[in-house]
């Protein structure tokens, strides 16, 4: 179910198309609780309200297209996703309508993050106008991280695996650090240890 409504255009961008290096496999297809772990996050974005869903994809793209239920988003094939995170953000920000004014950007996997935090990462931004919104669990940050269209463009000029997040430094005067109670926004799988972790 959707929630209130927006008072500007958001979206939100799935970033999924890693090839799981360390974990040797397809990790957004790693089962828990009855789903793909990709799925969690799917259902996560598609309960919020956005004005446009993303899902970029690349490593295994056929095989998790046959195995998720991505209705809603609009699905972006990035095939240079080797060349590292940035280049799937690149592609995120590229498929989003021209009316979107901010985007929420997702890591595919991160089955744990829940709706309250999502939309107190959206309250925080229009309450402020902040150019980056960030969760910070126990005094770490974490992800999803929004941020406002007017950084696109220098975010489509980031090269390599870092993505975004040098932004984060460069506008640490200015970005809205929201405190939360979830844990998820800090836990990813990045490695079978970190796999078996999840609760």
């Amino acid at each position: 179910m959707n929630d209130f409504p927006r008072k500007q255009a958001i979206g939100g961008i799935v970033l999924a198309a890693g090839c799981s290096a360390r974990m040797g496999g397809t990790k957004q297809l790693l089962p828990y609780k009855g789903n793909p772990l990709l799925q969690h996050v799917l259902d996560l974005v598609r309960c919020i309200n956005f004005s446009q869903r993303v899902l970029v994809l690349g490593h295994a793209a056929s095989e998790i297209r046959r195995r998720s239920r991505m209705d809603g988003f609009t699905i972006r094939y990035n095939p240079s996703y080797e060349q590292g995170q940035s280049t799937s953000v690149r592609s995120g920000i590229q498929a989003l309508d021209p009316e979107i004014q901010g985007a929420i950007f997702f890591l595919g996997d991160q089955p744990l993050v829940g709706q309250h935090t999502v939309r107190a990462l959206i309250q925080a931004y229009e309450q402020t106008q902040a150019p980056i919104v960030v969760p910070v669990y126990k005094t770490k940050r974490g992800n999803p991280v929004f941020f406002h269209r007017s950084l696109f463009a220098e975010i489509l000029s980031v090269s390599g695996d870092t993505g975004p997040r040098a932004l984060l430094a460069k506008y640490a005067h200015c970005l809205i650090r929201v405190e939360v109670e979830d844990p998820g926004v800090v836990q990813d799988v990045d490695t079978w240890e970190d796999y078996r972790r999840l609760p």
